[in-house]
């Protein structure tokens, strides 16, 4: 019994040590920018690949589908892109896609420059689904997702056959200079990082 509670006790002060890094250090952010690729944005022309997070319940954008989308609509209005891509598949009983889809087109972009990719339910299959529809357009392509996916989705990509350049979209970097989030940045990091792990056994990136 006593060796149960001074386990019990040691846990508590490491996840409480955890915890303090966690919140008062930048630790969150360092990670994240270790993660993240920064390309230069293309001259002109091209395609715009944005890649679905989450998705409401009601069909609406959850968070990180929401920052990629808004992304999205800054770099479309440089005018340096001739079509955009949106993936993501059926989630609630409705697409990602056409959420997306819909979001941009409220926001300018056209609906005939809009092409849409909603069968894909991971990174992995957001790649092979995306390739056969922008293969036949002129690049270059380029990538929106979220900072800390940007590692793992420009892999799959390129493994797809199609060499990206990455624009993410600011979230965790974003959200870290907040401490009260960082908490949740973290496990966002740490699923993240699972998910590169198992990507890489498998021969996926």
């Amino acid at each position: 019994m006593k060796r149960l509670i001074r386990l019990a006790r040691t846990a508590s002060v490491a996840v409480a040590i955890l915890f303090v890094i966690v919140h008062l250090t930048p630790l969150t952010a360092w990670i994240t920018q270790q993660m993240v690729t920064w390309d230069e944005e293309p001259k002109g022309g091209g395609v715009l690949i944005v890649l679905g997070a989450e998705q409401n319940a009601d069909g609406t954008l959850g968070l990180m589908s929401y920052w990629r989308c808004i992304h999205a609509v800054h770099a479309w209005r440089t005018g340096k892109f001739s079509k955009v891509l949106v993936s993501g598949g059926p989630s609630n009983g409705t697409s990602l896609a056409g959420s997306m889809a819909e979001f941009l087109r409220a926001f300018g972009v056209p609906k005939a420059d809009l092409i849409l990719e909603a069968a894909s339910t991971d990174t992995k299959l957001n790649a092979a689904f995306a390739a056969p529809l922008v293969r036949s357009l002129p690049g270059p392509y380029t990538l929106v997702t979220s900072d800390f996916h940007t590692l793992r989705a420009r892999h799959c990509f390129r493994r797809a056959g199609i060499p990206v350049n990455c624009q993410p979209a600011p979230d965790i970097l974003k959200r870290s200079n907040n401490w009260r989030h960082r908490w949740h940045c973290s496990i966002v990091l740490a699923e993240e990082w699972v998910k590169i792990v198992y990507y890489w056994w498998n021969g996926w990136i």
